[in-house]
């Protein structure tokens, strides 16, 4: 039994034992993702420059896709044309407030009283001079308008009449001129003539100043 026992080992003694293969790791294999730019066309301009602003988007394969899009910005226009502008429509003078023109200087025998005006104008005056008339034009006066006068001797004030009311007799509103004067009587009694320097008058209409004139007395 022992000699059959060795001849059933024997075989399995003397074969050979493969050896066993060792795995080998798999490499991974890692996809590498190539963008794909789709350009969007932009409208051709000639008087517009574009700014490209790409936008990612993604597709049913999971590769990303970026479409370039392009923003256009408006140039300045190149048509410098001028608008024809509009006519100013003129005011009518009914709607105008009252106001005083031109002013004149000169001596008695150089008014028209009827006129209520100065036939001359000057504004300077030599000698002895007793009295200066002054006279001016207005427009748009009506009946109650307040009107006051300064006079000014080298800057002085000599004489400030506030009480100058229009009403319609003394101070026609029907006319186009006014006049008034200026005598010796301001200095203060004992005076026959006016004294030698600069005179200014000032004409307001209310409490706004609306004209102003000058002359000088030379000796």
């Amino acid at each position: 039994m022992l000699l059959v026992a060795f001849l059933y080992v024997l075989p399995l003694l003397i074969t050979p034992k493969l050896p066993i293969p060792t795995p080998t790791a798999v490499a991974q294999v890692t996809p590498t993702i190539t963008p794909i730019y789709t350009p969007v066309p932009a409208t051709p301009t000639s008087t517009a420059t574009s700014t490209a602003s790409p936008t990612s988007t993604s597709t049913s394969t999971g590769t990303a896709a970026r479409t370039l899009t392009k923003t256009p910005t408006a140039a300045p226009p190149t048509d410098t044309r001028l608008l024809p502008q509009a006519t100013p429509t003129p005011v009518p003078t009914s709607t105008m407030g009252p106001s005083f023109g031109e002013i004149r200087f000169c001596l008695e025998d150089e008014v028209n009283h009827e006129a209520r005006c100065c036939k001359a104008s000057r504004v300077v005056f030599s000698g002895q001079v007793e009295r200066v008339y002054v006279s001016w034009t207005y427009n748009n006066a009506y009946v109650a308008m307040k009107f006051s006068r300064k006079w000014y001797w080298n800057d002085q004030l000599i004489v400030l009449r506030e009480d100058g009311i229009w009403d319609g007799t003394t101070w026609r509103i029907d006319g186009t001129s006014e006049y008034t004067w200026l005598n010796p009587a301001v200095f203060g009694p004992g005076h026959s003539h006016l004294l030698s320097g600069s005179y200014t008058v000032e004409l307001y209409i209310g409490d706004r100043l609306e004209q102003r004139g000058s002359f000088a007395i030379l000796r």
